[in-house]
């Protein structure tokens, strides 16, 4: 039996510019820089000095930052790999399954699903075939 999804496609992922690559790199190397200013820290000179480096490698030569753009996004395509079942996992498991235990629990069943051996269908009627003609006065 197939399963519904395949996990062997490779789609074509497409990779930011380079010049956006260096700018969001040279913006959060700001932030980390400045970040122990809140707490009355010297900055991190290091984080800054690589905050200039990009910024100077974004505007002049962008075409250098191509591996690094590169490397960036194949490591959070794995990460992605790793990350979403593991959190659709928990959401599952924390979310739906406690759920459904107690709607079982307290005998709801939403989609009537249950067995009834003293009709003959379970086919439901509908109670007019043609749509009311007040619902299609004033479409748009």
């Amino acid at each position: 039996m197939a399963a519904h999804e395949t996990y062997d496609r490779n789609e074509e992922v497409p990779v930011t510019s380079d010049r956006v690559f260096g700018l969001v790199f040279t913006t959060l190397f700001l932030i980390v820089g400045a970040l122990p200013l809140r707490h009355q820290l010297p900055p991190r000179w290091w984080a800054f000095v690589l905050a200039g480096a990009f910024l100077v490698a974004s505007v002049a030569i962008p075409g250098a930052l191509q591996t690094l753009n590169r490397g960036w996004t194949r490591f959070s395509l794995l990460l992605q790999k790793i990350t979403n079942p593991v959190v659709m996992g928990i959401l599952f498991y924390a979310l739906i399954t406690p759920m459904a235990l107690v709607m079982k629990i307290l005998g709801k069943d939403p989609l009537s699903l249950g067995l009834n051996s003293k009709i003959e269908s379970y086919w439901i009627e509908r109670k007019s075939a043609e749509p009311l003609s007040e619902t299609m006065r004033r479409q748009f």
